[in-house]
């Protein structure tokens, strides 16, 4: 129970008068009997001045009461909290960390990516690269949708731009590979939402309008382009192409309606690049990331190669094999366009010009 003094300090907190608008004076939500008090005309310093009391033991009486009133509405029955952690939104939420953490180079952003991904691979993948839909209270379930593949996937290439982990690469292509054969429509072309292993409904939707979200479709489409660019592989690159052909009409009839989609398409019509970095002096290269990171547009894709990774790449990247060892001190950094490579340069000046052809 309140004292007379906090009750009295209560009411006059809630009661003060809302300033003036355009000259009227609007009354307290407590006047109205509404449930939204205004915000207060009084300070603290002008209510415990009224009531004889220091500003400090004013302010002892304030979080006594909030602390009697915050015990009897724990009291209520709580109202239900939706607690799942969600595969798509996850992704997301990695794809834009992992970005921003390349861009600006922050490391924090970038520890929250990879163990926000480490989290997924752990409770959330199976090894067929199946994707379940969430996880609460250490249990996992429901088939994953369009979204969560395409989410997740996208997650995993802005990692892999971010630190150059072979193993993001591995798990987008294992992914990509069951988001194709489970989800790909070979007859009109385009994702469904549901898997065909899912649950069967009436009708398999596809979505394709880019809202507060982007959809499975468009973020697929630019998943697709980049991915097929870094591997070198014309059939990731074909099933963008289709993505774009199969909503065409769509997306020429409104284009806002379709903004991802376009994104996808400016990266497909260009020029785009793909960036091959090789050397093994790692103060170098960062130099060389932070330059490119930091470019007017970012319509490239880049490829880190050194010893330590050179065989594995090769294994899931056949055409690295192609490119020789160099042993410099600087990186020897090659600018690619359509699968046609410019001359090696060491000067990142020379590259950032290639980038504008």
């Amino acid at each position: 129970m309140l004292s007379s003094l906090s009750e009295t300090i209560t009411v006059d907190k809630l009661s003060a008068k809302s300033p003036p608008i355009n000259g009227i004076a609007k009354p307290s939500g407590l006047l109205l009997k509404t449930n939204s008090c205004s915000s207060p005309v009084l300070s603290s310093q002008t209510i415990s001045n009224s009531k004889s009391l220091d500003i400090n033991s004013f302010r002892n009486k304030i979080n006594n009461i909030n602390t009697i009133l915050f015990n009897s509405r724990e009291k209520r029955v709580h109202p239900q909290k939706d607690d799942k952690i969600l595969t798509d939104w996850n992704g997301m939420m990695i794809s834009a960390l992992a970005r921003a953490a390349r861009i600006l180079d922050n490391k924090e952003y970038g520890k929250h990516a990879i163990k926000a991904m480490d989290f997924i691979f752990k409770n959330l993948k199976q090894e067929n690269g199946k994707l379940l839909k969430r996880y609460r209270n250490g249990k996992s379930g429901l088939d994953g949708v369009l979204d969560d593949y395409a989410y997740v996937i996208w997650g995993l290439l802005e990692l892999y731009q971010y630190n150059f982990d072979i193993n993001y690469l591995k798990n987008a292509i294992l992914f990509s590979d069951y988001q194709i054969k489970h989800f790909w429509d070979n007859i009109n072309g385009g994702f469904y939402f549901n898997s065909d292993i899912s649950e069967q409904l009436l009708i398999r939707s596809k979505e394709i309008y880019d809202g507060a979200i982007p959809s499975g479709n468009s973020v697929s489409a630019n998943n697709f382009i980049k991915l097929g660019r870094i591997l070198s592989r014309t059939d990731y690159e074909d099933i963008s192409n289709n993505l774009i052909e199969s909503f065409g009409k769509k997306i020429n009839r409104y284009g806002p309606a379709y903004s991802n989609n376009l994104m996808a398409i400016d990266f497909i019509q260009g020029p785009s690049y793909e960036i091959v970095i090789i050397g093994n002096n790692s103060k170098n290269i960062d130099l060389v990331l932070k330059e490119l990171n930091s470019f007017k547009h970012d319509r490239k894709v880049i490829i880190k190669v050194n010893d330590s990774n050179r065989n594995e790449l090769i294994k899931i990247i056949p055409f690295i094999d192609n490119f020789p060892d160099h042993t410099d001190s600087k990186p020897w950094i090659y600018v690619c366009k359509n699968f046609s490579c410019d001359l090696p340069t060491q000067d990142i000046e020379k590259v950032k010009e290639l980038l504008t052809k």
